[in-house]
Parts: structure tokens; sequence; C-alpha cells
């Protein structure tokens, strides 16, 4: 994410909600139910409240929630589209507390005629469900009134044959206007991002919640159409062991998002598993602009690594790992033949993602001394969601002085025989606890009197602190001297929000364990190798594109700034018309 934007996004994840099983939903409308019955049951405020006199709220209220429950989802279903038990429920419950808001509160607080308020509580039923509906299942309004409509209208048949003809006439009269009021105000709500971005937002939050509930990658189809093409570099190194086997480290200067298994959440675990051997996925220079638009979109990424390595020039010498530290950015280096690796971080600075150009800048300033440059952005201290690194700002600029300085020294580094080990952990822990499914890899090498290791964990970023702490306990083990923690930036740790940081759920002292044993199995896998180095350009990947989310994140929070006001003129425009009608035709 850029800019401010990033906060803005996030907070927009506070609108998504998740329905409660439709069993809990059932038995909360039984018990509203039963509770509005009471009166009719001990003959108790009969007098006082006279539609309680009877038992009539059992077919004003409870009968009309349970046929929206049981008939919405098939009513759905009928046009192609799918809503679960769940919501079908929930939307049901929602509808009997307005009813009960607007129609029954009124006759106690103000004494006010009950069928006026209850004729009133049935329209606000009616449009609710429209919007629910509309944004849960089918955004097409001409098939959303059937199944949105089952709910107030059985309760207007029900107060017809209770209250007569005038109150069945400006009840329906009612539903009518606030139905179309409703629809109009989601046409109006819809043009920004229609205009902008040529995206049906209701189709979008169909998409969204298809892959809530079903999984389902229809949300793809959407990001595909505001998608365009990137080209990025891809750099890698490709180690060769005698009788082990091989190690990949390569450095997508792709983002692994947007979110779950949608697009390229999931980018380190596919290109892992693509490729031979154990690979490394570090987290590149890259923003949710560089989101690919679907999971298909990788294989382009595992192709130009394939099609890279022939151009590696093997080498069996490696300098020792140095450590600089230019405050507030700290980098841990190490040259291998004709190439260099750079791990960033500016922690216990927090840090997000460093944005594309940033990147091929220290790429290309280091090309003066490496063919090739694999810069990696460590990603490793949060404590809220912060900017991006821009280019151009001072954040940037102080990456770039501190990478440069490495290269610079690392230029006329002694390089000699080196040993590479490597090893992956399976952690216990799962995605909601902000591990990913390739848990804790480590790579090791081994130098004629240093050892390095270096841990990459597949989650999105670490909570504030535990850098150090990784990094100390590392160090602390045999036959470690220097040590750097990475993580992948996998969002498929995040789902509703974007911060699942490692170890914001599981503690330090329950997933070292986890980090220590990698790196002791990576230690006594490292053998002699030889190592090549190739970058290979990814041509034509189909990303978000620039400025994309934030332009995205910034459109919905305008839109939201004005839902309200909108809303209210809309609605008294519906009162307005509903009384000329109604007056028109009594």
């Amino acid at each position: 994410m850029t800019g401010v934007n990033e906060a803005q996004l996030e907070g927009l994840s506070a609108l998504i909600i998740e329905a409660q099983s439709w069993k809990k939903s059932v038995a909360i409308i039984l018990g509203f139910g039963l509770v509005m019955q009471i009166p009719a049951v001990i003959n108790v405020f009969a007098g006082a409240v006279p539609i309680f006199a009877d038992f009539s709220a059992v077919l004003l209220f409870v009968f009309p929630a349970l046929l929206a429950f049981v008939l919405t989802r098939p009513l759905v279903r009928l046009f192609g589209k799918s809503i679960t038990w769940d919501w079908s429920a929930l939307i049901a419950l929602g509808g009997l507390i307005l009813s009960i808001f607007f129609g029954i509160l009124p006759t106690f607080i103000f004494g006010a005629d009950y069928q006026l308020f209850f004729a009133i509580s049935l329209a606000f039923i009616f449009m609710i469900r429209i919007i629910a509906i509309a944004a849960i299942a089918d955004h097409r309004f001409t098939r959303v009134i059937l199944p949105a409509c089952i709910q107030s209208m059985a309760a207007w048949v029900v107060g017809t044959a209770k209250f007569g003809y005038y109150f069945g006439t400006y009840a329906l009269i009612l539903q009518i206007c606030f139905g179309a009021g409703i629809i109009v105000f989601l046409w109006l709500i819809e043009r920004p991002l229609k205009k902008i971005f040529n995206i049906n937002p209701l189709g979008l939050a169909n998409a969204f919640m298809a892959y809530m509930t079903e999984g389902s990658k229809a949300l793809e189809d959407y990001f595909s159409e505001i998608g365009e093409e990137a080209f990025v570099p891809q750099a890698t190194l490709f180690f060769r062991r005698d009788g082990k086997e091989d190690i990949t480290f390569t450095v997508p200067n792709i983002h692994p998002g947007p979110l779950g298994e949608i697009g390229g959440s999931n980018l380190p675990k596919i290109i892992h598993d693509s490729l031979d051997g154990e690979t490394f996925v570090a987290h590149g220079c890259a923003t949710h602009d560089l989101n690919p638009v679907a999971a298909a979109e990788i294989e382009k990424i595992t192709d130009t690594i394939r099609s890279s390595a022939p151009q590696a020039v093997f080498d069996t010498k490696a300098s020792k790992a140095v450590v600089l530290k230019k405050p507030p950015v700290s980098i841990t280096a190490q040259t291998f033949g004709d190439s260099v690796l750079m791990i960033s971080t500016r922690a216990p600075e927090i840090t997000d993602d460093i944005e594309f150009p940033v990147g091929l800048a220290i790429m290309e300033g280091g090309s003066r001394h490496f063919k090739n440059v694999l810069f990696v952005d460590g990603h490793n201290s949060m404590a809220d969601i912060a900017p991006a690194v821009r280019s151009a700002s001072r954040k940037a600029v102080e990456y770039m002085r501190a990478a440069q300085d490495a290269v610079n020294i690392l230029s006329v580094a002694p390089q000699g025989e080196f040993s590479a080990g490597a090893a992956r952990v399976q952690t216990p822990f799962t995605r909601e606890e902000g591990f990913g499914d390739l848990g804790v890899q480590a790579l090791v090498i081994k130098t004629e009197d240093q050892t390095t290791a270096y841990v990459l964990i597949d989650g999105n970023n670490m909570i504030q602190g535990d850098r150090e702490r990784i990094v100390e306990a590392v160090e602390a083990l045999d036959g470690i001297d220097i040590a750097d923690v990475m993580t992948t930036d996998t969002h498929v740790v995040n789902l509703l929000s974007g911060k699942n940081p490692i170890g914001m759920e599981v503690p330090f002292e329950k997933y070292i364990s986890c980090i220590e044993e990698a790196v002791k199995k990576a230690l006594d896998d490292a053998v002699p190798a030889e190592v090549g180095g190739a970058t290979g350009d990814v041509d034509g990947i189909n990303v978000f594109g620039s400025q994309r989310i934030s332009q995205l994140a910034s459109t919905a929070g305008t839109m939201v700034q004005f839902m309200a006001p909108v809303a209210v003129l809309i609605l008294a425009l519906a009162f307005i018309i509903t009384i000329i009608v109604f007056l028109a035709v009594a």
C-alpha cells in the first residue's frame, strides 16, 4: 500500500462482518416471539398494549422472519447466485429487530398509532433486505426484489387481514417508495467506482462474500478488470551440492497479496512448490500495487526463474557476511561469486513495504560491481500499519545509501570456499495465528571462519522487538556467528485485516524453538557447494496497477462518508412521495 491510505484501507475492514450460526439467529427470533407473547399468555398489560392482547405477535413478527429465513436462500439460488443459511437467518433476524424498533417502541414511548409505525417498519425491512442481499449475494436489483420482499410482504398480508384496507394501502405504498429510494441510493453510491475503475462495487462485494463463504475465486475476475501489466526483474541464487538437494534463494519484486487465497497472496508457497529442492522466497521491493490479480499469474515468475537458471555462472566462492549499521537502516550482506545478497531492515523502527522504484534503484546501483543484486526487504518490525517507503522520500534515500555502502564494502571483500545447508520446519501454528503454510526456513552459509544463518518465516511481518530477540537466540546457538531474520509477507494470514504479524497471537517463547530447530537442521545439512546467480525479467505479469489500491481505498472512504447524508435525503424524499401518493389515492 502506498501513501496515507494503508490505514484508511485497514479501517475499511471494520465494515466486514461474519454471519453467526443460523441456529443462533433462529433461536433469537423465537425468543423475541416468546417475550412479545408473554402479556397475551398471562393476560397482563393487554389493555395498555392492545396488539399483545392476542397471539398476533407470532403472525406479525415471528412468522414473516422464519418464512424469510426458509425462502431467501432458494429464491436467491433460483437466479443463479448463492447465500448461506447463516446469512439468510441473520438478515431475517435483522428485519425482526427493525420491526420491533420502528413498529413497537414508538407505541410505548410516544403512545403513537401502532399501525402507522408498523407500516413504516415494513418499509425499513424491505429496504434493508434489498441492501443486504444485493451486497451479499446478487447485485442485480431485478433479481433481488423477490427474495428481499418475502419478510415485509408476509407481514403486510397478515397486517392487512388484521387491520384492514387502510393499513394495507399505505403500508404497500411505503414499501414501494422506500424500495425505489434505496435502489436509487445504491445506484448513486456505485457511480464513482463504476466511473473511475469500470467495476461494479456491489458485484465486487458479491465476489468477496462468495470467497468468504465458499472459497470462490470470482474476486480475481474483478481484479483482472482493473489490472495492468508489470515488468520487473527477478534475481535468484542457485546453490548446487553433491549428494544433496539443490537450494534456491529468489527475490520476487511482486507483492504477495491482497488477502487469503486471492490473487498472489500465497506467492511464497506457490513458488516454493513449483521449483525443485528447497526454495527460499524472500520479500522484494513491492507494494500492493504489484499484487498479482490471480494466482495463475505467479507461474510467470516461476517460468522466469527456470529460464534464467542457464545464465548462471557457477562459482565455489563466497565472502564472509557483513552487518552494516547505518541507523536507522541495518543491512546484512554477503557475496556469492558475481552476485550480492542484501537483507535490509529498519528494526526496531516499524516499517512496511518498500516501493519497487526504490528497490530498482538499489539493484541498478549495485550492478556497477555485481552482475546480480538480490535486495530483500526484511519486513520484520510492526506495531501498527505503517506507510510504504516511497521513492524520493527520506526513508528511501536511507535505504539506498546504506545498500550502496554495503556494495562498496563487499566489492573488494575476498571470497573463499563455502558450504551451504537448508532446512524447513513446519510449525504447529495456523494462518489465523500469523504463520503461513511454509512455516520456518533456515539457510546456513559456512565460510572458512564464519557461519551465517538466514531465517525466513512465512508470515506477514513480525511484532516490533521480536527480530532482535530471534537474532540474539540464533546467534547464541553453537556454531552460528551472524544471523538475520525475514518474513515472506505472505497474505494468506490476512483475511479481514492487514495486521497479523508473527508474535501477535503466538508469543516469542512458543515459536522460537521452531526457528532453533530449523537452524540446527540447516547446520547439519551444510556441505560444500557452488553457487550461480541469475537475473531474469518477469514480463507482462498482470497486477493491480500503479496507485490502484490507494485510489480504491480513497474512493471507498469518500463513499462511506457520504452514505449517511445521502441516505437521509433519499429516505426523507421517500416519505414525502409516500404522503403525496397516499393523499392522491385516498
